[in-house]
């Protein structure tokens, strides 16, 4: 008798007891690849814009966590066709706030698609203390000739992973992403490794970000002309294999 895919694939999915959207597409994407299980690369929280209900403000943690991001009306993101289904657009004055959970090490993986050229703009960020610091943040500026230069900022300013010359035309979208392992941070760009350093990095009970840094507890800084799709926050740090399996 001939089962289709389809029918292998809800079986798996049913044994595991895998009944979430964002596992759905790990498994589709690393079924060919043994070493790595779908379980091994979900993460701590993930927000893909297809659950945001902009009536009641909320960006919905798409995981069983319950990380679900949060903003004022007048401060959400409308939704654009993005990677995968929806985006969140933003244009200056739009942010969401995801209350903190504890992370050793992370990663934080998403798609960007930058709208304005020559500005700072800090898609994604983890606050820390009230004076304008962060405990992680990526920052990035497109220039005139389409390419992307990068840092990757923490609480020890001390210690910047810069990256340049990224080819990012304005308007096109691309897979970014952060990794601290504990002694290193590194920035993804294409789902490769571009620049890493070494560094400390502290946390308190801040939250994270979407769309804008956020200094001195109330003061916008570097927000997101462009728009973001399927942000994954990792409370560990992925290999260099797991990164390339990222949707």
């Amino acid at each position: 008798m001939m089962v289709s895919m389809r029918g292998v694939l809800a079986l798996v999915l049913a044994l595991a007891g895998c009944d979430d959207i964002f596992h759905l597409r790990h498994v589709q994407e690393i079924d060919a690849r043994p070493d790595t299980t779908a379980d091994s690369l979900r993460p701590e929280a993930y927000y893909d814009f297809e659950d945001f209900v902009l009536a009641e403000g909320v960006l919905h943690d798409r995981t069983s966590r319950g990380h679900d991001g949060a903003c004022a009306m007048s401060q959400c993101p409308a939704l654009v066709d993005g990677v995968h289904g929806q985006a969140g657009l933003f244009s200056g004055s739009q942010r969401i706030t995801i209350p903190t959970f504890a992370m050793a090490e992370f990663t934080v993986m998403f798609w960007l698609r930058i709208d304005d050229r020559d500005v700072v703009v800090c898609p994604v960020n983890r606050l820390y203390g009230p004076n304008g610091s962060d405990s992680w943040q990526l920052c990035l500026m497109l220039g005139a000739d389409d390419t992307v230069h990068a840092w990757f900022w923490t609480s020890d300013v001390s210690a910047v992973a810069e990256a340049s010359s990224l080819p990012m035309p304005l308007g096109s979208w691309h897979q970014l992403g952060i990794r601290w392992n504990g002694s290193t941070k590194t920035i993804f760009f294409e789902r490769t490794a571009v620049a890493s350093v070494a560094t400390t990095i502290l946390f308190d009970a801040s939250p994270i970000m979407l769309g804008t840094d956020i200094n001195d507890g109330s003061v916008v800084t570097s927000p997101l002309i462009g728009a973001l799709d399927d942000v994954a926050i990792y409370n560990r740090a992925l290999t260099e294999l797991e990164i390339t399996m990222t949707p």
